[in-house]
């Protein structure tokens, strides 16, 4: 019984060590996502009205003219693509990682395996596609939300390098999308070849003229719009991504702790019986044997 109740209270002992340490990571994660947050939901404002902007300049145009390119492929299968997948470089974030690399793994099937490069952010993404046989066009580690905007304009130049010069016939982002702090979402979004469509009567009414002239030409212009359309679209992937690993390595520290908090008292309660049958036995004992002397 009382090796019992030592290897309990090692056990207890072990457990509020652990929660102790989830509980000290959940404030951090919590602190980093309202921090993220904020940031994001200031920058984003901006960008999707620069965004939203452009894409009524870039509707229903051809905006990207290519040098060589590609004959028309018969099916998906036959494509070159380029994914910029975007995870975390840390793990103990829930589902974060492992969500995004399972919805890109399923868009990526459409694909020949050799007909798909990837630019990984985040080195999880990186060692799992690695690992799987993927080519690695580029790779870039650290917090999405700490990746220069600079790094940015070098992944948007090569991108479109490869796109104008008929090396791949399209480009995906594959990021988290925030819907709240439970829930995110992992998604696919083509970014070239881009497509534009004035989708609402809002946007129609708000659209560019079509009379509106372009210096010095529509062309140089559109040439001109969509890398900066491309790097604020990243930039606001990466600003959103990084609140999506915040918000769900705080749940699952969250959960962790309370989890552990739980087994804590089934613990605690299991060690007072335990104790309080060997203080009864230890009892017994003493009252049999003074019965037993008598």
């Amino acid at each position: 019984m009382a090796e019992n109740t030592r290897e309990l209270k090692r056990r207890m002992r072990s457990i509020e060590s652990t929660e102790h340490i989830t509980n000290a990571m959940r404030l951090v994660s919590a602190a980093k996502f309202r921090k993220a947050k904020s940031l994001f939901d200031q920058k984003s404002l901006q960008l999707r009205e620069v965004t939203e902007t452009m894409e009524l300049l870039l509707a229903g145009q051809n905006v990207l003219e290519r040098e060589k390119p590609c004959e028309a492929a018969s099916s998906a299968a036959a494509e070159r693509v380029l994914a910029i997948v975007i995870c975390g470089d840390r793990g103990l974030c829930g589902g974060f990682n492992s969500n995004l690399i399972k919805t890109a793994g399923e868009a990526l099937q459409e694909y020949k395996k050799e007909a798909v490069e990837l630019v990984c952010i985040g080195s999880r993404g990186r060692d799992f596609f690695a690992r799987e046989g993927y080519a690695i066009d580029d790779a870039f580690t650290g917090a999405a939300e700490k990746i220069s905007f600079s790094e940015i304009v070098k992944i948007v130049t090569s991108i479109l390098a490869d796109y104008r010069s008929g090396r791949v016939d399209s480009v995906l982002l594959i990021t988290t999308e925030y819907i709240n702090s439970l829930r995110q979402e992992p998604v696919v979004k083509q970014l070239l070849p881009a497509e534009f469509a004035r989708a609402s009567k809002k946007e129609e009414a708000q659209a560019v003229p079509a009379e509106l002239e372009y210096a010095p030409s529509k062309e140089a212009v559109t040439d001109y719009l969509l890398p900066k359309y491309l790097e604020l679209t990243l930039l606001e992937a990466f600003l959103e991504s990084a609140v999506c690993e915040h918000a769900t390595r705080r749940g699952a520290m969250e959960s962790a702790t309370d989890n552990a908090r739980e087994i804590l008292n089934r613990l605690s309660l299991t060690y007072h019986r335990a104790r309080q049958a060997a203080i009864t036995n230890e009892l017994i004992e003493i009252v049999s044997g003074a019965e037993t002397r008598e």
